[in-house]
């Protein structure tokens, strides 16, 4: 939707230059190809990391708390902002296999991430083999959901009362 949103207004200004400036029609439809190539670039660049970050907050917010022993930590060759993406192998209690994640660390909490140290991991409840890092807002997302869930459970008794 975003996208289409952005071509709009694109074209918006393509037109306008094109009875402004009066600049040619197809110099106008060759500006409008490149913007939309180099938005569509965009888009598939960035939509991995977005989902992912999506997918993580969803997990923390409704997955199940885990320990996890660090087997070894690797960095990537991306970067986000200064975060430094990292591919971690850990072993975690209650999974007979490793898991491994890749992740977005700020440089200073690299430490804590070392093999042999223990860190607190989020395992999906509907598909085991996830794992995400706890995150920050761990406690809060929890929290949410749990109010969510009670909402949701006081609408369908409400509803189930009403018939």
């Amino acid at each position: 939707m975003k996208i289409l949103i952005a071509a709009g207004i694109a074209l918006l200004f393509v037109m306008g230059g094109f009875f402004i400036f009066n600049i040619s029609f197809e110099t106008i439809v060759t500006i409008f190809v490149i913007f939309l190539c180099i938005a569509l670039i965009l888009f598939f660049v960035f939509k991995g990391d977005v989902s992912n970050e999506r997918e993580s907050l969803r997990i923390n917010k409704t997955g199940e708390l885990r320990k996890a022993t660090v087997l070894s930590i690797q960095q990537t060759n991306k970067w986000l902002n200064s975060y430094p993406e990292v591919r971690i192998r850990m072993r975690v209690e209650g999974l007979s296999q490793e898991a491994c994640i890749k992740e977005y660390i700020p440089m200073n909490d690299l430490s804590v991430y070392q093999p042999q140290s223990v860190v607190e991991v989020v395992q999906d409840r509907d598909n085991l083999e996830k794992i995400v890092l706890k995150s920050r807002f761990f406690d809060q997302l929890q929290e949410k959901h749990r109010k969510d869930m009670a909402k949701k459970q006081a609408k369908q008794e409400k509803k189930w009362q009403g018939r």
